[in-house]
């Protein structure tokens, strides 16, 4: 099933002004900034904005996003830099997965950026949990990273008919379409994304946000030695990230090491 990245926000805090300029992707990395640092603190929130910074593939589709495709790198990763050093995102951002980005649903921050899952997590009248009603949804400013997901089976597994037949199930019609409702997850089929029983299920999929985050999507560099490259470009980039007082100097050799890597 495919995946993108996605920007959740609470609608009880944000002004109806502001949220639609988010749903229609005409604002920028600034203009989020500002709003996290603007909505702060309102109805409990501790955070201004979550995402995923730690050493992992997280922090690639992150770079991605607020690089613009890895075509603004400089700007972009000293954009980036600024939002973790900033006291809108927590002390330890730069160790923040999609796990630890899940405290949005728990209603302590503003804004989150994650994937579609998420929007399964979100309950009404449980307690320590917001309500679906009070979130929103909007594009990342320079586009959604792209990616997805796939099926595999044991190739030693002693039940081989029996794990087709599931695989078979779970990635059909039928099996797409529980995920897509219970689990929030993007279907596969387009005819699923017009059902009414998903719509009626997951209200990501017909938000204008959500709509205008998947005609916009980029994906990852396509590299021959993408998991080679991948390790350099998320240890440099975590290192630039994690340095305390970084200086120009630092800034360029993260660049250099990401630049070389994509083989530029």
């Amino acid at each position: 099933f495919p995946d993108l990245g996605v920007l959740y926000f609470r609608s009880d805090i944000v002004s109806q002004e502001d949220a639609q300029k988010l749903k229609s992707g005409n604002y920028t990395w600034d203009d989020l900034f500002e709003m996290a640092e603007k909505y702060q603190g309102e109805k409990g929130t501790e955070y201004g904005i979550l995402f995923q910074a730690t050493n992992n593939e997280g922090l690639i589709c992150n770079l991605n996003e607020f690089t613009a495709n890895f075509e603004n790198l400089e700007e972009g990763l000293k954009m980036m830099k600024r939002f973790v050093d900033a006291s809108i995102t927590p002390d330890d951002i730069t160790a923040y997965n999609e796990g630890k980005t899940e405290a949005f649903v728990n209603g302590k921050a503003v804004f989150a950026r994650n994937w579609p899952y998420m929007n399964g997590l979100f309950k009404e009248n449980t307690e320590g949990v917001i309500s679906p009603d009070v979130v929103d949804y909007a594009p990342l400013p320079e586009g959604s990273t792209v990616g997805g997901w796939l099926v595999g089976i044991n190739k030693n597994t002693k039940h081989l008919g029996a794990a087709k037949k599931f695989v078979e199930f779970l990635v059909g019609p039928e099996g797409q379409k529980i995920n897509a409702t219970v689990g929030s997850y993007l279907p596969g089929y387009n005819a699923l994304l017009e059902d009414q029983d998903v719509l009626a299920a997951n209200k990501l999929l017909s938000s204008e946000g959500f709509k205008k985050a998947l005609a916009n999507t980029i994906s990852r560099p396509v590299l021959g030695n993408y998991s080679e490259a991948s390790d350099k470009i998320i240890t440099a980039a975590h290192a630039y990230l994690t340095k305390k007082n970084a200086t120009d100097e630092d800034l360029a050799n993260a660049v250099k090491a990401i630049q070389q890597a994509l083989g530029k």
